[in-house]
């Protein structure tokens, strides 16, 4: 064993080579330590995904899903969220084969590239104890990395691809103080490339994200460039192609933004439907109107608005061109009166999102403590690692603070970060000379918090993977139960049909009958306006009283937004609602709405 993992370990990382010998000596090594990092990998991911079963964690996912492959209407490359060139690629994959889930590989095959980097630099930087580091790595693989392949989500996998190649780049390819050789082999050698193609794939992936990693990343980059800067009076070598990186990075990703946003310009429904979106967002996502009700109403009458017409736009249905527009979004903003209520919300912190920052803090201590006792007394690494703590809290509660939430889309992957860079940040250059009882008593707790943590990890997903098995049964057999056909139009209020229970896996043939229009983000889109004109639906309002083969579908145990669509079509219809079963479970139920009037002039006739 010992000599197998001698095979891939590398003693000296690098590419910058002094002779022909030490070259080949060099090269040899790299791509062993990439091909052992990818075969482990490649053998954990096939493990997990052979036992557990995985799910998606919102419905932006699925709702990407379908419109790359064109399940409800013709597939499309306007992803919204993620760049139009994934798009173009997703579908035409779909068109090339339907039935393959390539959405789901391709987040699962971006998790893979971004945890084969992060093994690469395990097994590149540890030169000795490596069987303690490749047991520590799988100790964040069972805890972090399964629930990342568990719970897929595009925004998390953004950030993890990114924070992987920004590793890569500067802690791989990087800030080598030893080196003072400039070489355009260091420029052209794969783990440059390979960083900087993982830092914009991010980018394309969630532009965000990107952002995100390059907070987080910041400090640390400068604080390294100061101490290299002081302690060789210049640039270093080193620091020269990583400032060419970032030269590259910011470049690329910019040209790749700017094609992205042209290529939505250029298509005015599109364009127009990013207006509308941006400032419905206002709205619906972050509630900007006052709460003070008659305030409110003063500004309403600017649009001619009622009550339940805005109650209407925050509850997702705002299909009726003529309210719920960008003119009057503008409007409503400008006569918006200036509110404490958002900065005083500000000071308010879930007691969970607290609970997450204080046991991570404390962990993120621990390990700083015994990397600096048992692996590194260097003061530097001590300076950077206490650095990147105090940037991801940093960012955590000002996130926290502006937005008034941090999902766990966001929080998980900063903090098991933190872990991942213990593992890979330090060199071999100053190792803490201890004696063998103190090491083997490092060798213990690490061997001994592995099986602990492995074991909860285990026993923990094993129950998630049940629930998302029975989730996507539930899912399934709700489909079976409807028995949908292609001339029934089925609108969906909000989140209410579960569409994250479908599994990446999945075969979508066996949604291919069932026919939606979901009231959410995208009902505006030109995607949507294809469904409904599929339809000869002309106004949806009242098209869902007058066609046969409309079909609302709402929550079962709350009827709030039903009665908000009944006072709707009284206030501008002056239609008086009623609704017919035609399907009913605890979560949701679907109505076959009627117009009452008709059937009260029919029973006195």
């Amino acid at each position: 064993m010992n000599k197998f993992l001698q095979f891939f370990t590398l003693q000296n990382h690098g590419t910058v080579l002094t002779t022909e010998q030490n070259s080949v000596k060099r090269t040899v090594p790299v791509l062993n330590n990439l091909a052992f990092a990818a075969l482990i990998n490649l053998a954990l991911f096939v493990l997990v995904y052979s036992i557990f079963n995985p799910c998606f964690e919102t419905n932006d996912d699925p709702g990407m899903m379908m419109i790359v492959s064109g399940l409800f209407a013709e597939p499309s490359e306007y992803m919204i969220f993620s760049n139009i060139i994934i798009g173009w690629i997703l579908k035409s994959l779909y068109t090339l084969n339907f039935s393959i889930p390539w959405y789901g590989l391709y987040l699962i095959f971006c998790l893979y590239l971004s945890f084969t980097a992060f093994l690469y630099l395990i097994l590149t930087n540890k030169t000795k104890n490596l069987l303690i580091f490749l047991s520590l790595y799988l100790v964040y693989f069972f805890t972090f990395g399964i629930n990342f392949l568990l719970v897929l989500q595009f925004t998390r996998v953004a950030i993890i691809i990114g924070l992987s190649g920004f590793s890569l780049l500067f802690l791989g390819n990087g800030l080598d103080e030893t080196n003072n050789k400039f070489s355009l082999k260091r420029i052209f050698s794969y783990r440059f490339f390979a960083s900087i193609s993982l830092i914009i794939l991010s980018g394309l992936i969630r532009i965000e994200s990107l952002c995100l990693d390059c907070i987080v990343f910041a400090p640390y980059f400068l604080i390294q460039t100061y101490i290299i800067i002081r302690k060789n009076k210049a640039f270093s070598p080193a620091l020269t192609s990583n400032l060419i990186a970032i030269f590259i990075i910011i470049a690329g990703s910019y040209c790749l933004g700017s094609f992205n946003n042209q290529k939505y310009e250029e298509n005015k429904e599109w364009n127009k439907f990013l207006q509308f979106n941006s400032l419905r967002a206002k709205f619906t996502d972050y509630d900007i109107l006052t709460k003070d009700s008659s305030a409110r109403m003063k500004v309403l009458k600017k649009v001619n608005w009622s009550d339940n017409d805005y109650r209407m736009l925050h509850a997702w249905f705002f299909t009726d061109t003529n309210l719920y527009n960008i003119k009057n979004f503008k409007i409503l903003l400008e006569n918006q009166p200036v509110s404490n209520e958002n900065k005083i919300k500000m000071l308010i912190l879930p007691s969970a999102f607290v609970t997450k920052i204080l046991i991570f803090v404390f962990v993120s201590l621990i390990l700083i403590l015994l990397n600096f006792y048992f692996v590194n007394k260097s003061k530097k690494s001590l300076v950077l690692l206490s650095v990147v703590l105090v940037t991801i809290v940093f960012t955590a509660f000002i996130f926290q603070g502006i937005l008034d939430r941090l999902p766990d889309r966001i929080l998980e992957p900063l903090l098991s970060f933190y872990y991942l860079l213990f593992l890979v940040s330090n060199q071999n250059d100053k190792p803490t000379n201890i004696g063998l009882k103190s090491r083997n008593k490092f060798k213990l707790i690490s061997l001994l918090l592995f099986l602990f943590i492995i074991f909860f990890s285990l026993r923990q997903n094993h129950q998630l993977s049940q629930t998302n098995h029975s989730n996507n049964q539930y899912f399934r057999n709700v489909i079976n139960a409807i028995n949908p056909n292609n001339n029934e139009l089925y609108v969906v209020w909000g989140a209410v049909l579960p569409f994250e229970f479908t599994s990446p896996f999945d075969n979508l043939n066996y949604l291919s009958n069932f026919k939606y229009f979901g009231l959410g983000w995208g009902s505006k889109a030109p995607f949507s306006k294809r469904i409904l004109d599929n339809f000869y639906i002309k106004n949806l309002y009242t098209d869902l009283i007058t066609k046969d083969n409309l079909y609302l579908i709402d929550y079962s145990n709350d009827r709030a937004t039903l009665i908000f669509y009944k006072i709707f079509m009284y206030e501008h219809y002056g239609i008086s609602v009623h609704e017919q079963i035609k399907y009913f479970n605890e979560n949701f139920v679907i109505y076959k709405l009627k117009d009452s009037t008709d059937l009260r002039m029919g029973s006195k006739e």
